[in-house]
């Protein structure tokens, strides 16, 4: 999901006017829908990701307003997919058109990198292992850093964080997806024994 917004999040009647961050520096008295509604909306993005609904966010920030600025960086960090480039705060920053332009291009390049399939769909999800590089990514259901089912049935991966962000270097190694023999093993031990077993597995024979 992308996120775009003028500005931080306010309209949460059930804020406190006279003790909250008013968005509207220019009016006299803040009212309750003029609010920062920051904590709310973060925690809100944060549900989505922990369901595996990730959020991009894209600020129409301003330099003079740090505490909208502020709220803008802790949503994208909830979303789970905060911009990773160098010198850059963790939403899109977008002052003119051709950046909220460049924004969108840059999160579509990486969902386009980080989004592998597999080369079958497996029957047991934990019978694939991702490698990058001969290393070993781990799992991660909580989309940190690492890789996790995006659609299991179509055979559909994601890779997060720091491990997506290592296929954006131009000199990145392949990703591997290899199957693994795990689940083989545990049908195998039923049927037949360890030798079989073993020489199954070593030739990718499915049982």
């Amino acid at each position: 999901m992308v996120l775009a917004t003028d500005g931080g999040p306010d309209c949460n009647e059930t804020l406190d006017p006279m003790t909250c961050l008013c968005v509207d520096r220019s009016v006299p008295a803040c009212v309750a829908d003029q609010c920062l509604d920051d904590g709310r909306t973060a925690t809100t993005i944060a549900s989505y990701a922990a369901r595996g609904v990730p959020t991009y966010v894209i600020g129409l920030d301003s330099a003079t307003l740090p505490d909208e600025r502020t709220a803008l960086a802790e949503m994208a960090r909830a979303g789970g997919r905060p911009n990773t480039a160098t010198g850059q705060p963790a939403y899109y920053s977008a002052q003119h058109a051709d950046e909220v332009n460049a924004a969108f291009a840059s999160i579509t390049r990486s969902i386009a990198q980080c989004a592998l399939a597999t080369p079958s769909r497996p029957s047991d999800p934990g019978a694939i292992e991702v490698q990058i590089d001969g290393v070993t990514v781990p799992m991660d259901p909580t989309h940190t850093n690492g890789w996790d089912w995006s659609d299991p049935s179509f055979g559909q991966i994601a890779l997060f964080g720091p491990t997506c962000d290592r296929l954006a270097d131009p000199m990145a190694s392949p990703v591997a997806i290899v199957h693994t023999c795990t689940a083989r093993r545990i049908h195998a031990r039923r049927l037949e024994d360890a030798a079989r077993r073993s020489a199954r597995c070593g030739a990718g024979t499915r049982t």
